[in-house]
């Protein structure tokens, strides 16, 4: 089933995670809405500017979110985010597309880069106004892109 042009539910449910121990990883209605949303407002967009995106992680279960030892407060249960590793372009270049983009007034939630890792997430909300925050995770905390100093900038 695709839910945009590029981005089919499988690639945004699948779970190796899910998989190895059983558990469904299957969103409702709700959860499949929130995730057309996220694929049509967000990662079709920046897919067009950067190109091709692999997705790590897209939707998760609550037992799945549990399992992989992700906040209680994280957007993927609810279909609302995916983390996603740009195939034609750096991570980092990818992530300053996104920046520009948000400068622009794009409708993001979250943008969070990664030391250390090649993936960026990405969340989208339409429950309320998007935030538009932009956050680096050093692995111990996450620190607002503005008052970040670190090798990614």
């Amino acid at each position: 089933m695709n839910l945009s042009p590029n981005f089919t539910l499988a690639e945004l449910t699948r779970s190796g995670t899910a998989d190895s121990l059983g558990i469904d990883n299957d969103p409702d209605t709700k959860q499949r809405c929130s995730l057309r949303v996220l694929c049509v407002a967000v990662l079709e967009p920046i897919r067009a500017v950067v190109g091709p995106l692999k997705v790590t992680s897209g939707f998760r279960s609550p037992a799945v979110n549990e399992a992989v030892g992700s906040s209680s407060r994280s957007q993927h249960p609810k279909g609302q985010a995916a983390d996603v590793i740009p195939m034609n372009t750096s991570r980092d270049d990818a992530f300053r597309q996104v920046l520009k983009l948000i400068d622009l007034g794009f409708p993001i939630d979250q943008a969070i880069t990664y030391e250390g890792k090649p993936h960026m997430h990405l969340s989208c909300t339409h429950e309320r106004e998007p935030r538009g925050q932009v956050l680096v995770s050093t692995g111990s905390s996450y620190i607002p892109w503005d008052e970040y100093d670190g090798p990614l900038k």
